[in-house]
């Protein structure tokens, strides 16, 4: 895979967005419940997050939010559902708009099929160790893959996501081999970084932060550009010298046909 900086994200921003319909947002609008389309399963970050911005909701809008899990292709699938479902109450939930861009089989444009609502959520991407996995920081890590030939596995919401580039990222810049295995959404990733599956995860905090504190995984890197707040210790990737992510995220041009 060929990354150039604008493709890399540091972190993930999570955006409503709504099919280009029409009669969006009528002035009786909304007529009966929402529906957030969320293209991940249940119990990862970009879930999570959407679940809370639907309890929110529903107060403000009178009318109940409900939340429907369409996960397939790393939120593809999601996309595609929202952009030819012609109706005005459902809207969808997605990260950034990386996996569109270079997932030829994305069928959409979320710039050009879709207005975006607004921005939810902003979170960083960690970088963690199994706790059986043979190292303890980030610089352990960058050595124990330089040295493995046969590639080291490590495993991400899925193809595409923006932690699937930041893996790619470091593959390039660490001039090892790193070898992407795409777990079906945040959850599943977790479960087999506890299972022992793989021994490195590219993740969100929404999912991991109680077993980092459990000492059950451990945090080896974040993708901000500073430190997480909820993280002091752990080092970011500026600091460990990986100066190609986006300190923020992707940069959207204005919305528009």
């Amino acid at each position: 895979m060929s990354l150039t900086r604008r493709s890399i994200v540091a972190g993930t921003t999570y955006w409503l967005a709504a099919a280009m319909l029409s009669n969006v947002w009528a002035e009786a609008w909304p007529q009966r419940s929402l529906r957030i389309v969320v293209g991940f399963p249940a119990g990862g970050t970009g879930d999570v997050i959407s679940r809370l911005v639907a309890d929110r909701l529903g107060p403000l809008l009178g009318a109940p939010v409900v939340i429907e899990n369409k996960a397939g292709a790393s939120g593809v699938t999601a996309a595609n559902f929202v952009k030819t479902s012609d109706d005005d109450h459902t809207v969808l939930s997605v990260s950034d708009v990386v996996t569109a861009l270079i997932n030829q089989n994305a069928n959409f444009n979320l710039l050009r099929d879709f207005k975006l609502i607004g921005l939810v959520a902003e979170g960083a991407q960690v970088m963690l160790a199994s706790k059986d996995a043979p190292f303890r920081t980030f610089e352990e890590f960058a050595k124990v893959a330089r040295a493995d030939s046969s590639g080291l596995h490590y495993t991400t919401s899925g193809f595409g996501h923006p932690q699937h580039l930041i893996g790619e990222y470091l593959t390039a810049k660490l001039r090892a081999k790193l070898v992407h295995v795409p777990a079906r959404g945040g959850a599943a990733a977790v479960s087999d970084l506890l299972a022992g599956t793989v021994k490195v995860a590219i993740l969100g905090l929404g999912p991991t932060y109680q077993l980092i504190q459990e000492g059950r995984l451990v945090p080896l890197a974040v993708s901000t550009a500073k430190r997480a707040p909820t993280l002091p210790n752990v080092p970011t990737m500026l600091e460990l010298g990986f100066d190609g992510l986006r300190p923020s995220g992707l940069v959207l041009p204005p919305l528009g046909r």
